[in-house]
């Protein structure tokens, strides 16, 4: 009997870095609550299989999303146990009126980890 080891690599779920990378992108990219453990070789290589990166949103969403992240998170709204679907469902009502683009690329990552989640391993 073959014992397969499941490894897992940290996700950032705003993406690439390259291109979340400086003001209040970045900041919401490295916000802890926005950073998850999945499956290496399965969930994190089919979700970056599948979507290219995240459309970064212009910094003046970015902001009022990071300001209304912060003010939940001091009122303790998040927990190290919350489903990655809530979090990006989240991320994705923070940009829906003014990047619906970066609300639609979130929504697609969720409904992967979705699927992922039902499908048999």
């Amino acid at each position: 009997m073959s014992s397969k080891k499941l490894s897992y690599d940290t996700h950032h779920l705003c993406f690439s870095r390259r291109q979340w990378n400086k003001g209040y992108v970045k900041s919401i990219r490295n916000y802890w609550y926005f950073i998850v453990l999945i499956p290496k070789n399965t969930l994190h290589a089919k979700i970056h299989q599948e979507i290219d990166s995240i459309p970064v949103p212009k910094e003046c969403s970015a902001k009022r999303a990071y300001e209304a992240v912060r003010a939940l998170d001091k009122h303790g709204a998040f927990d190290i146990n919350d489903p990655i679907e809530d979090r990006l469902d989240l991320l994705a009502k923070l940009f829906d009126a003014d990047d619906p683009r970066t609300a639609d690329a979130l929504r697609k990552q969720a409904s992967i980890i979705h699927g992922f989640k039902k499908a048999p391993h």
